[in-house]
C-alpha cells in the first residue's frame, strides 16, 4: 500500500484520490504514512463505506486509530447496518453528530427511534434520531435512506407534533405494503411533515417549513430520489480483516471490544 500511494503521489499530485487501490495488508508503517498524507484527505464530500465485520476486534482498533483522518470530511456513511453503527459508537457514543459535515446516511438496518439520544446508554437507533434532529449550520436538510418500518413511522409523527424547535430532513423509504400517505402540521414550529409516493419504488418522508421555497426543496427531493450509493466516486472503503494485520500494530489487540470513549 505504501508503495502504491508513494508512486501515485510522485506521478500525479492528487490522482491517487480518484483511483481505486486495494490494501491487502496493513501494519504500523501504513498507518504512519496515512497520517503523514492527512492533508490530502482534507476536503469535504467524502463518502465512507465500512465493511469490516463487528467481530474483527483488531480491525476496529485500527478504524478508531485512523478515524480522525476522515471524521471532519465525511458527507455520507454508506450501507450502515446496526452492528457497525454499534461498533462506531464504541469510538464515541455521539460519533454521528461529531462528524461535522455528515449530511446523509444510507442505512440497511437502523431506523430513527425517538426520543433521540446519543449518550452512552442510548441505543444506536436513538443516536440516529438524535443526528437526524440536529440542525446543520448551512440549513441543508439531512437525508436518510432506509427501509420502511410502520411502527417507527409513528415515532417520527409523535416527535414532530410535540416538537418546539424546527429542523429539516428528508427520509427516502423503499415502497412497501401498508404505506399510507399523510400530512401533519406543527404551527408552533411552522413546519409540515409529509409522506408522499414519488415513484413505484420510493416514498419521501419530508419535514420542512409550511411556507417552504419550492424550487430549493424540489431540487433536494430530486437529489434524494436519484441518489445511488454505488455511484459515489469520492469514496473510502474500509474492509480490514484481523488476519491481514501485521505484528506490532499500536492499539490493535485480540482482547475484544474496548470501552467507548465519552
Amino acid at each position: 500500500m505504501v508503495y502504491k500511494l508513494s508512486k501515485a503521489l510522485v506521478n500525479s499530485r492528487f490522482q491517487f484520490l480518484k483511483n481505486r487501490f486495494q490494501r491487502i495488508y496493513i501494519d504500523q508503517t501504513v498507518i504512519e504514512f496515512l497520517k503523514r498524507i492527512r492533508r490530502f484527505f482534507d476536503f469535504s464530500g467524502t463518502n465512507v463505506y465500512i465493511q469490516s465485520s463487528d467481530d474483527q476486534f483488531r480491525s476496529w482498533d485500527i478504524i478508531q486509530n485512523i478515524w480522525p483522518l476522515v471524521n471532519d470530511n465525511i458527507c455520507c456513511l454508506l450501507r450502515l447496518n446496526s452492528p457497525r453503527l454499534d461498533r462506531l459508537r464504541r469510538i464515541s457514543p455521539a460519533i454521528l453528530r461529531n462528524c461535522a459535515n455528515l449530511r446523509s446516511i444510507h442505512s440497511i438496518g437502523p431506523f430513527p427511534v425517538f426520543p433521540g439520544d446519543d449518550n452512552g446508554g442510548a441505543s444506536s437507533d436513538q443516536a440516529l434520531a438524535k443526528w437526524l434532529l440536529t440542525p446543520r449550520g448551512d440549513c441543508l436538510p439531512k437525508i436518510l435512506y432506509c427501509w420502511f418500518y410502520s411502527a417507527e413511522i409513528e415515532g417520527v409523527k409523535g416527535s414532530f407534533v410535540n416538537a418546539s424547535e424546527s429542523v429539516n430532513f428528508i427520509i427516502r423509504l423503499r415502497s412497501f405494503a401498508g404505506i399510507v400517505p399523510f400530512e401533519l402540521k406543527n404551527n408552533l414550529t411552522g413546519e409540515r411533515l409529509t409522506l408522499r409516493q414519488m415513484d413505484k419504488d420510493n416514498w419521501l418522508l419530508v419535514r420542512c417549513p409550511i411556507g417552504r421555497e419550492e424550487d430549493k426543496w424540489a431540487n433536494w427531493e430530486k437529489e434524494a430520489i436519484e441518489w445511488n450509493w454505488y455511484r459515489q466516486w469520492n469514496r473510502i472503503d474500509i474492509n480490514f480483516k484481523d488476519r491481514k494485520i501485521g505484528d506490532g500494530m499500536v492499539g490493535a489487540n485480540d482482547e475484544g471490544p474496548g470501552e467507548p470513549n465519552e
